[in-house]
């Protein structure tokens, strides 16, 4: 997935700073948990000079939705192989907001 966030930034892969794992309990959905993690991760990219990327499970639209409220863009879409004990997943590519 590299190349789909490196073509859409027009940054290379040192560029770029992969957000992997953002979650919030499903108690604690629309309390605006998720927006402060988000938050501060994209300014900490930005305070680095790193353009923001993340994947997301293709099946996932209101986690999609969400990133897309905040700014981010889908860039593309592939077939992830993370874990081999598991099958091959499909995942939509993202870029984050660049800085202000």
């Amino acid at each position: 997935m590299t190349p789909l966030w490196c073509s859409a930034t027009g940054r290379g892969p040192k560029d770029l700073a992969f957000i992997s794992r953002l979650f919030v309990a499903p108690d604690q959905l629309g309390m605006g948990f998720g927006t402060a993690l988000l938050s501060t991760a994209v300014e900490k990219c930005h305070q680095l000079n790193l353009s923001p990327a993340l994947s997301v499970l293709a099946d996932h639209d209101k986690t999609i939705s969400f990133y897309e409220s905040h700014g981010w863009k889908q860039v593309g879409v592939a077939i992830d192989t993370w874990n081999e004990a598991v099958d091959p997943i499909t995942v939509v590519a993202m870029i984050g907001p660049t800085s202000r």
